[in-house]
């Protein structure tokens, strides 16, 4: 991999549809995706977690994007469980 980014297909709180939000999803180590640029060390399965809390339960709708070093993209859209505040 070289670049995740996840963007949103449904408004949500003060953000737009098309929005890349990658900087609200946070890996275990702390950083953000949208700063993850080492996939070197990598594991297979990652865990990660949105951290904007929204003002009233929501489940959003997103599209993410990732991207292969030799250029190739895969693309999947899904939705959030119920985010309760």
């Amino acid at each position: 991999m070289s670049n995740i980014r996840i963007f949103l297909l449904s408004p949500f709180e003060d953000l737009q549809v098309g929005d890349d939000i990658s900087f609200l999803f946070v890996r275990n180590d702390g950083s953000t995706v949208q700063r993850w640029r080492d996939f070197s060390r990598t594991s297979r399965f990652n865990q990660l977690r949105f951290i904007r809390i929204p003002s009233a339960p929501a489940r959003i709708q997103l599209r993410f994007e990732v991207f292969t070093i030799t250029g190739e993209s895969f693309e999947w859209s899904g939705s959030t469980p119920l985010i309760i505040p």
